[in-house]
């Protein structure tokens, strides 16, 4: 490893470190006591090769918003910056390109990416929650910084929306006052 890689991890792990220890209070409440969710997501826009995964993910995220908003439950969603031009030096999201999202407190949030990249775990320290929800492939191995989540689904296969959602909400409506 070159000695600029070594000073670009040891500083994207410094920072990770950092937000890492701010004071989080978990909260695991019952659906029905939740007002907001955070979402966060891989890239929406599809390129040919992968078009129908995210037209079927587009269409999971809009039924679940559906079936949130007749709950009473604000979704908001934060996607994968689509350009470099929206990322530091570093790699990591631009404050600019996060604010409208981290500006907010969630009842929960949700790290919905797939990749073993810093993109949900950076925001998941960034932004305000009570519940952090994560998802880690079993077979594939370990989603970095996996420790800062507080409810982290262990699967066998990798991520899918369609059931990834409603087995959180299956979950949460679970918990008892």
């Amino acid at each position: 490893m070159a000695l600029a890689d070594k000073i670009r991890a040891q500083h994207i792990d410094n920072i990770m470190q950092t937000l890492a220890a701010k004071p989080h209070r978990k909260r695991i409440v019952n659906l029905n006591d939740i007002g907001s969710i955070g979402l966060i997501v891989q890239r929406l826009n599809a390129t040919p090769d992968i078009a129908n995964e995210s037209d079927k993910d587009r269409i999971t995220i809009s039924q679940f918003n559906t079936m949130l908003k007749k709950r009473g439950i604000l979704l908001r969603i934060i996607e994968h910056p689509a350009s470099q031009e929206m990322t530091d030096k570093f790699g990591l999201p631009r404050p600019d390109y996060l604010l409208s999202f981290t500006k907010y407190h969630y009842d929960m949030l949700i790290d919905a990416t797939t990749d073993d990249g810093l993109f949900g775990p950076y925001v998941t320290l960034s932004t305000s929650s009570s519940l952090r929800v994560g998802y880690i492939n079993n077979v594939t191995g370990d989603k970095p910084y996996s420790q800062i989540y507080d409810l982290l689904i262990i699967g066998k296969e990798p991520l899918d929306l369609a059931t990834y959602l409603p087995n959180i909400l299956h979950y949460i409506t679970q918990i008892r006052k």
